[in-house]
């Protein structure tokens, strides 16, 4: 697993900070064969730095300063030594702080009416916020802090649902609910362990946002957002919604970490200016949101109009338990990458769900982007066959077929496979207006079943 940050002990702050574990390169190119992959124009991968703040100037890593309630009723105590108590009587409350910090051996706790209440803390100062230690609540905590927010490794979250944003919040927002964030943003970054209660919902937002950590947000969902300005919907069923409206240079949404929303969505999204060539979304860890019952999971890695998606490590939308089938997998940008050894699975037992790289399937699904470059690495797998008893699903390697200078090279395996014990084969679709699916493995096979649906292979 890829981590992007490391940790060390800062004497100057007396507490752990991070740093890069990788400095900002460009002409990094995938181990693959795939040199000029993406179409006439070749581009390389840019090498990864979320290099965050987090070496310089803040001057403590001791609890929240200066605490103020602007908005609803709250009272901040300290509980005893290294523990702060915010026990909050609104369902909702806005406080401004001085500073955010939660020291290593330290915790802060939010008392709140309900697991629906929500805690808005907006930073004032010109220090980040590193969380080193414990932050809990019963309900929904909100931290803003436009000068970057740092989760350390071995700091322990465990709220009903979290927002941590680099981008600001302002007063007429908070009071109207609108929940509009915006600015020049600074970075977040997860090194720890982050939990939402069943049902709730985990975002981070930021110009540049990375999770090397642990997310889980079962039932719920998870989005790393990177961009200039956000939208933020916090609906009753806790499945947060995410939209980026304005770009921001040299946004990056990373994960090389785990991240966990089984039953529920997760989404990785940058939104970039003139990103070219850049890389602005990169998985290298594992994404899981596996179905739960009747609950099927979603995985969208969404780049926006440019840049490059590399999608690499693991992510996995399956149904393993009777009667569950596989999730909805989604890739979009205008390149993508699956790299070598990558795993999309969207298998189920009762039936195989969808993976979607560059396009839905015949490029008619308006909610999906067409890109104008998918590249498929030999050793790459996108699998949504039915494992049990069901049809196959759907997979798709798509770009533009209307754009001369679209391309599509797949060369790993594609699979929607029929269930072992019945059910017939799904269909696999690669199509591009440049078409290379030299060493492709297409197996749409029913060993109980029909070949219904086939294999589709469109040169166009």
């Amino acid at each position: 697993m890829n981590h992007i940050y490391r940790s060390v002990w800062n004497d100057t702050l007396g507490c752990v900070v991070a740093i890069s574990e990788l400095g900002m390169s460009f002409g990094k190119k995938p181990s693959t064969s795939g040199a000029g992959y993406l179409g006439c124009h070749g581009f390389a991968l840019r090498g990864l730095s979320l290099s965050l703040l987090m070496g310089f100037a803040s001057t403590t890593c001791a609890l929240p300063t200066a605490g103020v309630v602007s908005s609803g009723s709250a009272t901040i105590t300290i509980s005893g030594p290294g523990n702060l108590l915010v026990t909050q009587s609104s369902q909702n409350a806005i406080l401004n702080w001085q500073s955010f910090n939660i020291g290593a051996a330290e915790s802060v706790r939010f008392a709140q009416p309900s697991s629906n209440s929500v805690a808005i803390n907006r930073v004032l100062g010109s220090d980040p916020s590193h969380i080193l230690g414990n932050l809990s609540a019963n309900g929904k905590v909100f931290l803003v802090n436009p000068n970057g927010i740092l989760f350390g490794k071995g700091a322990s979250v465990n709220v009903g649902g979290l927002v941590a944003s680099a981008l600001d919040l302002t007063e007429a927002d908070l009071t109207t609910g609108r929940h509009r964030f915006g600015g020049t943003g600074g970075e977040v970054t997860n090194l720890g362990s982050i939990y939402a209660e069943p049902g709730g919902s985990v975002a981070l937002l930021g110009a540049r946002v990375g999770n090397a950590g642990t997310i889980s947000a079962n039932l719920g969902s998870v989005a790393i957002a990177a961009g200039n300005a956000a939208t933020v919907d916090v609906p009753i069923d806790g499945l947060i919604q995410v939209t980026i409206d304005k770009s921001a240079a040299h946004a990056l949404a990373s994960n090389g970490g785990l991240i966990q929303a089984d039953g529920g969505a997760v989404l990785i999204t940058a939104h970039a200016k003139d990103a070219l060539l850049d890389t602005v979304v990169n998985n290298q860890g594992i994404v899981q949101a596996n179905s739960v019952g009747y609950r099927n999971g979603r995985i969208v890695l969404d780049g926006g109009d440019s840049g490059l998606v590399n999608v690499g490590g693991s992510l996995r939308t399956t149904g393993t338990t009777p009667s569950t089938s596989g999730g909805t997998i989604v890739a979009s940008c205008d390149k993508i990458l699956v790299a070598d050894h990558a795993q999309l699975v969207a298998t189920g037992a009762s039936g195989g769900g969808g993976i979607y790289v560059g396009g839905g399937w015949q490029g008619i699904d308006p909610d999906i982007r067409q890109a104008s470059g998918v590249y498929v690495a030999q050793s790459a797998t996108l699998d949504a066959s039915a494992t049990v008893d069901g049809n196959g699903g759907t997979v798709v390697a798509w770009s533009d077929v209307h754009n001369p200078l679209s391309a599509t090279r797949v060369y790993g395996s594609l699979l929607a496979r029929g269930g072992a014990e019945g059910g017939d084969g799904g269909r696999i679709e690669t199509s591009g207006h440049w078409l290379d699916v030299t060493g492709l493995r297409a197996d749409a096979a029913a060993p109980r079943g029909k070949q219904a649906h086939g294999c589709w292979i469109l040169p166009i």
